[in-house]
């Protein structure tokens, strides 16, 4: 899903892995270590944060897939649990069609830039619109994408 044939950022396929493997330091785990006291999350403002809520169920990370989703031409039909994320990932980015490029990129980069969000908003207090958000990702997507990926996504509008 995030090897070297993968064109995203390295950083981007390293924050991911972290992910995958649920080693992501959300409130909701450092909170179990007496670090934070406010659990809610930053992105939404609505219920505490977690892996599931911040990449799955969480409004704003859901607007933002939605939108990089549908620029992209990818039949949106995001998960809510990890069991279903994990084959939605393994169904859309088998293989090596063009389609399964860009939607791994896609999943990484979208992946990197909602844990970048969060950690803005946490340590800078800065915070970007979804519109921004989306922006980016298809702005990485479409510049660090290969010919075969470019040729189908330059022309597309966000």
């Amino acid at each position: 899903m995030f090897n070297v044939k993968n064109a995203a950022r390295p950083k981007a396929i390293f924050t991911l892995w972290i992910r995958l493997n649920r080693k992501l330091a959300t409130v909701d785990r450092l909170a179990k270590w007496g670090l934070v006291h406010d659990t809610t999350c930053v992105l939404c403002k609505n219920v505490d944060e977690s892996l599931d809520h911040m990449f799955l169920q969480c409004h704003y990370a859901g607007e933002v897939w939605e939108r990089v989703l549908t620029w992209a031409g990818i039949h949106n039909n995001r998960p809510k649990t990890w069991a279903q994320f994990m084959q939605w990932s393994i169904q859309h980015g088998k293989g090596k069609t063009t389609k399964a490029q860009l939607f791994k990129m896609i999943l990484v980069e979208g992946v990197y830039a909602v844990w970048n969000e969060r950690n803005k908003r946490i340590f800078e207090d800065k915070k970007c619109l979804i519109d921004e958000v989306v922006k980016n990702i298809a702005y990485v997507t479409t510049v660090r994408s290969p010919i075969s990926i470019n040729k189908i996504i330059s022309h597309r509008k966000i």
